[in-house]
């Protein structure tokens, strides 16, 4: 295709859906029937009429970077792929292709291709040589992006559920995704923060806590932990980008990445928890009240009641 005018790519950005980009840069969905196989790879290939959010006139900016030119002919190349493996019968609810997402944000241009193409390449290691079957670039939409269609084979059969996991192992492949496109993205002037990821500044405190334990630092058996913990989170994302943004730790039994624990509180506070827009000596105002007795009253048995009665009485 010709090269694309920078004003002409301005023009896209200001002109294309409002709809949110991709912000995540790298998403997955499952296809689990050849009618959605069909119809995923007409839409990336932009041969359904009418599709929302595009800017039309811009379709032509398109670029396949890897697999056939049309619908059809993905569709047949994905038939001979199973038909190679000698899989002539699948589940109903088999994973017939995994769709991953791989996005640049709004304004973004990535003329040579570098980004996307270090994206096919980490695709093609994390998920199998020869299972990506189509890979479209579209630039008719607010950000840039890449459809890639993979076919999940795993040892000559289909296992879709678990190459892709869970929610745990789809983070942990968001993550090592983000450290290995660091170069392309820097290379591109794109600073890429880590809630960009959607790692929350929570989960960053948690994260931090448990890379200090697990690395068995010195300051987690510190006698000025208690000091340090709270400045963790109260500000964590300074500890996080200072310790290389610590990635989720891996199971011991399953080898895939889990969130750490949410932190149990002391009972220092506990008791000075607030309650409602209570504070300070109304707290215990309220707590020695006999409304707070009935609203924590403890359940007893009549049974029990009457027999406790009988033992007062006595």
């Amino acid at each position: 295709m010709t090269a694309r005018p920078s004003q002409e790519l301005a023009q896209i950005a200001s002109t294309a859906s409002t709809k949110p980009a991709l912000s995540p840069f790298l998403r997955f969905a499952k296809i689990k029937s050849e009618a959605k196989v069909l119809a995923a790879a007409k839409h990336n290939l932009r041969e359904i009429p009418c599709t929302p959010n595009i800017t039309p006139q811009h379709s032509y900016l398109n670029e396949v970077l890897m697999g056939p030119a049309t619908a059809t002919a993905v569709k047949a190349q994905f038939k001979a792929l199973l038909a190679a493996a000698g899989i002539t019968k699948l589940r109903k609810d088999a994973v017939l292709l995994i769709e991953a997402i791989v996005s640049l944000p709004v304004g973004v241009d990535d003329q040579e291709h570098q980004y996307f193409q270090s994206a096919l390449g980490w695709l093609e290691r994390s998920f199998g040589q020869g299972n990506l079957l189509s890979a479209t670039l579209h630039k008719d939409e607010s950000a840039q992006h890449m459809h890639v269609l993979i076919v999940p084979l795993v040892n000559g059969a289909m296992n879709g559920s678990d190459l892709l996991g869970g929610p745990h192992h789809i983070r942990a492949l968001q993550c090592n995704f983000r450290k290995a496109m660091q170069p392309a993205l820097d290379a591109l002037g794109v600073q890429v923060t880590a809630a960009t990821f959607g790692v929350s500044e929570a989960e960053m405190a948690l994260l931090v806590q448990a890379h200090l334990k697990s690395s068995r630092d010195a300051v987690f058996s510190s006698a000025v932990w208690q000091p340090i913990r709270d400045c963790i989170e109260r500000h964590p994302r300074l500890f996080y980008e200072y310790l290389g943004r610590p990635p989720l730790l891996p199971s011991p039994s399953t080898g895939r990445a889990v969130r750490p624990r949410k932190r149990m509180p002391t009972m220092a506070e506990i008791f000075t928890r607030r309650v409602g827009n209570l504070r300070g000596s109304q707290v215990e105002r309220y707590r020695d009240s006999e409304e707070y007795r009935r609203a924590h009253a403890v359940y007893v048995k009549p049974s029990q009641k009457n027999s406790n009665e009988a033992v007062q009485s006595k």
